[in-house]
């Protein structure tokens, strides 16, 4: 059994602001991701299943993808942590039809989510919001739709906030197991779950998600043609993607995309969003 674990900060127990995320100096964060992933491989350890685990492969994919300490592999001999950027797929790179079940850790609600915290899809910046056949997407949603879409791997466990715990029981079809780190008050206000009885909750999760049936676990079965409909903050971003080729106005601050490769719509939201990185790095 090979494992894949989508790594993000935003759904952390213990982080509500950008501030303990996206500053030079993160200390207080970085010992939450160290902490946590450390509960991860502590857990899978102690599945009975730990010895049909042949690889964890771990993508650091907050921002810059700089945020999972190097020598987190030397807990385990089976993590393989991909680091970085820019590199294909952003999310969900080297995903492949070998690994047996996904694992989203540190996720969070999508952009205009009530009580979302830290709110967003992608780029907060950029984004306002995602629809994907009509449907509005969140980060989780898009990524596990890349791999079952092109590669039939299903969703085993989230470790995410609340209200992503909503948006995906409205969304998935199939069985996986949701550990809820906190409770949004506001955007950059939660109520915590004490540190014990998460691990312990964790534990649990992971041990229920490694035996469960894949044939059951979640999916996103979506229908070709893919229309994505992306929503900016602002007109001007518009202006920007509307310089990439196939991309199509719509109004002023949308664009429509129609493509049946799955591949080829998620890497075209990415360079959506690094096109109007770079816009606004140099206006």
């Amino acid at each position: 059994m090979k494992l894949y674990v989508s790594f993000d900060m935003e759904g952390l127990a213990g982080i509500v602001s950008w501030k303990q995320v996206d500053e030079k100096d993160r200390r207080y964060a970085k010992d939450l991701v160290r902490t946590q992933m450390e509960w991860l491989l502590e857990a899978i350890k102690s599945s009975s299943l730990n010895e049909k685990v042949e690889e964890i492969a771990v993508a650091d994919s907050h921002a810059s993808g700089e945020n999972i300490p190097y020598d987190i592999s030397a807990l385990d001999d089976r993590v393989y942590l991909i680091s970085g950027m820019l590199r294909p797929f952003y999310m969900m790179p080297e995903m492949s039809s070998e690994y047996d079940r996904i694992v989203f850790f540190g996720y969070h609600a999508g952009a205009g989510a009530l009580h979302g915290i830290m709110d967003h899809t992608y780029s907060g910046t950029a984004i306002h919001s995602i629809r994907l056949n009509g449907v509005l997407m969140n980060e989780a949603t898009l990524n596990l739709g890349y791999a079952w879409n092109v590669y039939g791997v299903p969703l085993a466990l989230v470790f995410g906030d609340a209200v992503l715990e909503k948006e995906l029981k409205e969304r998935l079809e199939g069985e996986y197991v949701h550990v809820v780190t906190k409770w949004g008050l506001s955007r950059h206000g939660a109520k915590m779950k004490p540190f014990n009885v998460l691990k312990e909750e964790l534990k649990e999760g992971i041990h229920r998600a490694l035996t469960m049936d894949r044939t059951e676990l979640a999916r996103l079965p979506m229908e070709k043609p893919l229309e994505l409909l992306v929503e900016f903050n602002s007109s001007a971003f518009a202006d920007v993607v509307c310089t990439i080729p196939g991309i199509e106005r719509v109004d002023g601050r949308s664009v429509r995309f129609v493509h049946d490769d799955y591949k080829v719509v998620f890497e075209s939201i990415m360079a959506m969003a690094y096109a109007v990185g770079g816009f606004l790095r140099y206006s």
